[in-house]
């Protein structure tokens, strides 16, 4: 601890142990600190009861001289034991080095030294030198190696031939299994393509991934339409009605949708939000709001605040549904939670 000229040890001492550096720290973590002569009564008394001492040890302190102190302090002494200072020289810091002239006389031997050869070391051995790396090809070499390798009969490997059927049949399975992942919920479709095309290049489907057609397949996926007769006419009509939405909303089209053909009630706002990948109500029913603003469905509201949505283009309705009821799919997983 630095020295403290002509300040008040005791208060100095509390200072430090109240420091919030120390916090709570007792003081006896404290390295070391010295109490000099430099002490009014009720000072000593403070610094007593700072340090655990009597009120006699405390009178010790008169009768210290110049240069000695009490040390306390795991560094030197676990009880205040009385320590000798000697003299001490004091510098200042900022003064600059100044040069020294070279000394006048200058002994035969020391000037021997001086002007001895240096003995020269033995020479290094010469470095290996390296064959110097070929530079790498450019981007015109690359393309006429490409192009000499296909003209050669050397082509890439591609996917294999797969049927219009097989392959539309493959790409739904895979979007219902991302659909199926719980942790893809309420992910956005950027993310969920990034899964969509990995899937297509790890199963060796042909073609490059396309964005419209996964949206398309994403929307009939969160709609339940793997629950339905893909020879059914009435839903083969739905799917037909739903080529004029835009495909952002073409999951809610098709939910409304395949209510409406089974008769079943009103899908819920909490169901509408999961599809269209919000938590949100609010914004679930702001899209049932565009797309009745656009004449895809029209909203009637009955007894009891129930909802009913009807699709002008199929000529079906639902049945009246609460709006505010939970989501059943929400609803069915603590339920299996607790059977499995």
């Amino acid at each position: 601890m630095p020295a403290r000229v002509r300040t008040n040890g005791a208060s100095n001492c509390q200072n430090h142990c109240q420091n919030p550096f120390f916090g709570s720290v007792p003081l006896c973590v404290i390295a070391i600190y010295l109490m000099g002569p430099t002490f009014l009564d009720i000072d000593m008394a403070r610094a007593g009861d700072l340090l655990g001492l009597d009120r006699k040890s405390t009178e010790m302190f008169r009768d210290l001289g110049r240069g000695n102190f009490m040390a306390l302090g795991p560094a030197l002494y676990r009880r205040p034991t009385q320590v000798n200072v000697a003299s001490v020289e004091t510098r200042a810091l900022g003064t600059t080095p100044k040069l020294t002239p070279p000394p006048t006389e200058v002994s035969d031997e020391e000037r021997e030294a001086m002007l001895a050869p240096v003995p020269i070391s033995a020479p290094r051995p010469a470095a290996e030198r390296r064959a110097a790396m070929p530079p790498p090809p450019s981007v015109n070499d690359m393309l006429a190696s490409i192009a000499e390798r296909r003209s050669a009969g050397e082509e890439v490997a591609e996917a294999p031939a797969m049927p219009p059927e097989e392959r539309e049949g493959l790409l739904r399975e895979i979007v219902q299994a991302i659909v199926a992942n719980p942790d893809n919920a309420f992910a956005d479709d950027s993310k969920l393509f990034n899964e969509f095309s990995y899937a297509c290049r790890f199963r060796r489907v042909p073609g490059n991934a396309n964005r419209d057609e996964f949206k398309r397949l994403l929307a009939m996926a969160k709609a339940g339409a793997d629950a339905m007769d893909a020879t059914d006419e009435r839903w083969q009509q739905a799917l037909a009605a739903a080529e004029g939405v835009p495909l952002e909303d073409r999951a809610i089209f098709l939910l409304f949708a395949k209510a409406a053909m089974n008769r079943a009630p009103c899908p819920p706002d909490a169901t509408v939000a999961r599809i269209s990948g919000t938590r949100s109500a609010g914004r679930a029913r702001g899209l049932i709001s565009f797309l009745e603003r656009k004449g895809h469905v029209a909203v009637r509201s009955g007894f009891r605040n129930l909802r009913t949505i009807a699709i002008p283009a199929l000529g079906w309705e639902t049945a009246p549904g609460d709006p505010n009821a939970p989501d059943l799919v929400e609803m069915e997983e603590p339920q299996l939670a607790a059977a499995e």
